[in-house]
């Protein structure tokens, strides 16, 4: 189940943001509160989205990160769900609705918990659910099955 990686105070839900970057800043933010990265951390992962086009991994999904030394305290995933969506400069899967921040302490566990959220995300229903999820409770179910 996906929320025994992102616990429910990890997960937003907003109706828009102005661009990517604040997206970015949103997602990251969850995680800097609850004490999982540093405030660098949130700056390189806008700086890793703004050249690396990779950031969006399916259509309407991002997932920022950034290495484990630019301010990685301890493991941790965050859900930013856009209702509005925002375009991440992707020709194919904008707009982006969904971004789950990844943060890895290691090189090992960030490859772990990107191989699970990976594995979600292969299953349709549950993308075409997520994509049309319209409260924050209607996620934390879907995260929960």
């Amino acid at each position: 189940m996906l929320i025994d990686f992102i616990p429910e105070n990890f997960i937003k839900v907003i109706d828009s943001v102005e661009n990517f970057e604040e997206a970015v800043r949103s997602a990251g933010e969850i995680l800097l509160d609850n004490g999982i990265i540093k405030e660098s951390y949130i700056e390189k992962m806008i700086e890793v989205a703004k050249t690396q086009k990779y950031i969006v991994i399916a259509p309407h999904i991002a997932m920022p990160h950034a290495r484990p030394e630019d301010g990685v305290i301890k493991n941790g995933m965050s859900m930013l769900y856009i209702k509005d969506g925002v375009d991440f400069g992707h020709s194919e899967h904008d707009p982006v609705k969904v971004v789950f921040a990844l943060a890895g302490k290691s090189h090992d566990s960030h490859l772990e918990l990107l191989s699970k959220l990976c594995e979600v995300l292969d299953e349709e229903v549950f993308v075409e659910e997520l994509l049309n999820a319209e409260s924050k409770e209607q996620i934390i179910e879907l995260l929960s099955k």
